[in-house]
């Protein structure tokens, strides 16, 4: 989850509406921004990874445009052309192979605006840009480039030179890597290229992507006009990142002119501003919401979420905005129409079926085992799913074992695996709470999941139950007597071999045997592990599937 700070005069300024501060974190959590913190007329929200066109107060302000009627339609800014060409060198195909980008004309540069500019990339490059690896922005004074060409080829470390943003000499790249802050942070991306990016007007080099701009196209308020370039892994990821900053610059005023991007023998013109289009069945609308809104009205809620429409026989053809990226969909465009209309406003009611829900089997006895955990003095947790590898194995002290089911296309770096186990999970929120008062007892029941080629789906989904006694006395014993009452409350023995793992002490670990199956594992944490997590009090824990105990 992502946080943006707002100033309510600001927004409400780019609105054209005073609204009190109350009204607007209701009617932004209604379209799903949290208020995390309000102070004055200062908030900070949490915005979803999924919406990064709401990583600025000019999106959140045409969100809240459309929304109270002052934006009626879906509007597409006009696109002329800049007789700008991007040339892409071969070279750059195994290294960071594409670019996108455009010129931004007759625009007043504010400090507030730069500072939008500096929180849009930040945001963008964080989340959906995955640290700039995926997808990277450069902001340029226009009137600074020299010519109507950039060429955007590879080079030599060692073979020029330029100011990199933020300071006043000539560095070479390597130097650039090695020296400016920038390259510390982000030079791993570039690790193993015997050749480099670079971004070249007639004259010089005048950016390093995905590290630092160069010096001599500096945004000041004295600029004017703007060229925008987007470089990256993955085409469109950047396409979308260059949509978001264009309709942030449109929206303060500035006139958007495409470039002629020619890279292997092929030609296009970006920005490429289409609206996509979904067809939704009014009847689907209603089904899903439980209502009994008319075509009109969707289409009323449609223009209030900002998105066009047009009909089609009795369907509804949606047309979703360049800089909605998020709507993959026709459910997602059900979301949209529940919230302009407020989900707080529908009523609850019974499904129309012959028989009345209840918890399965698993779950009522998943709680049991839950509710057994937190009667023996353990803080019960609800940790996601999701995780890294660093976390799933690094950290733990154990090699990637190939098991981990990986996410095609993960929103943060945060959040690439399904875990396949729950310790890592408890040493996360230890790691997180080290100033916090000691002994900390913390307890999981929860899903992992592994790859298994055998299943229909090619992945064996599990839960299990995890506790972890951290503190001055947290010993093997200590750890064992709880995990044998635990047991025991559900009339259960249990074994405990000595046996190796590497994320516990050797000679203080065992494996967990119920009946004749090996279940889980119980032991005290490798120092090693304990202080890649940051964590300074002594740990001991335990891991069983959660079945062991029926």
């Amino acid at each position: 989850m992502t946080t943006m700070t707002l100033n309510r005069k600001e927004l409400c300024g780019m609105i054209g509406k005073n609204i009190p501060m109350q009204e607007l974190q209701d009617t932004l959590f209604e379209l799903g921004l949290e208020t995390e913190e309000a102070n004055g007329d200062e908030a900070t929200f949490e915005i979803n990874q999924d919406r990064p066109d709401l990583l600025s107060v000019e999106g959140v302000a045409r969100l809240l445009r459309f929304h109270y009627g002052i934006d009626k339609k879906m509007h597409i800014p006009a696109v002329r052309k800049s007789g700008l060409t991007f040339v892409v060198e071969g070279g750059m195909q195994k290294i960071r192979p594409y670019i996108v980008g455009a010129v931004v004309r007759d625009i007043t540069i504010t400090d507030a605006l730069i500072k939008s500019l500096m929180q849009i990339q930040e945001k963008l490059h964080g989340s959906f840009g995955r640290d700039r690896r995926k997808g990277a922005i450069g902001i340029h004074d226009f009137d600074k480039i020299s010519g109507s060409t950039i060429t955007y080829k590879a080079v030599d470390p060692d073979g020029d030179d330029f100011v990199p943003l933020g300071k006043k000499e000539r560095m070479t790249l390597r130097r650039a890597l090695r020296e400016h802050e920038k390259g510390g942070k982000y030079g791993y991306i570039l690790e193993g290229f015997s050749s480099l990016p670079t971004i070249y007007d007639d004259d010089e080099i005048f950016s390093f992507p995905p590290i630092i701009n160069g010096a001599k196209t500096e945004v000041t308020t004295r600029t004017r006009n703007l060229l925008i370039e987007v470089t990256g892994e993955d085409r469109n990821t950047i396409e979308r990142m260059l949509n978001i900053v264009l309709y942030l610059l449109s929206d303060r005023g500035g006139g958007i002119y495409s470039v002629t991007v020619r890279a292997g023998g092929k030609t296009e013109i970006q920005p490429r501003f289409k609206a996509e289009s979904m067809r939704l069945p009014s009847g689907y609308v209603n089904t899903i919401l439980g209502t009994n809104f008319s075509i009109s009205r969707i289409c009323s809620l449609l223009d209030k979420s900002g998105l066009g429409h047009k009909l089609s026989n009795k369907d509804i053809v949606v047309l979703v905005p360049p800089y909605r990226v998020d709507i993959l969909h026709k459910r997602d465009l059900v979301d949209d129409i529940g919230r302009a209309y407020s989900f707080n406003r529908m009523r609850p009611t019974y499904p129309k079926t012959q028989t009345i829900g209840e918890l399965s089997a698993n779950t009522k006895f998943n709680w049991e085992v839950r509710e057994i955990l937190v009667g023996f003095g353990f803080q019960d947790l609800l940790n996601f799913m999701l995780t890294d590898k660093e976390s799933n194995y690094r950290k733990m002290n154990i090699e990637d074992d190939g098991k981990a089911v990986e996410l095609g296309n993960p929103y943060s770096e945060q959040y690439t695996i399904v875990r396949t186990w729950l310790l890592p999970s408890l040493m996360e929120v230890l790691s997180n709470n080290t100033n916090r008062q000691y002994p900390q007892n913390l307890s999981e029941v929860g899903q992992v999941m592994e790859l298994d080629e055998e299943k229909n789906l090619g992945c064996t989904e599990s839960w299990r139950a995890a506790a972890v006694l951290c503190g001055v006395d947290a010993q093997y014993n200590n750890i064992k007597s709880e995990l044998q009452a635990i047991a025991s409350a559900f009339g259960t023995e249990i074994k405990t071999p000595p046996t190796k793992h590497l994320s516990f002490i050797e000679g203080r670990c065992a494996s967990v045997i119920i009946g004749n199956k090996e279940v889980g594992v119980i032991g005290e944490i490798n120092p090693v592990v304990l202080k890649r997590w940051g964590i300074e009090m002594p740990a001991a824990t335990f891991e069983i599937e959660v079945d062991a105990l029926r």
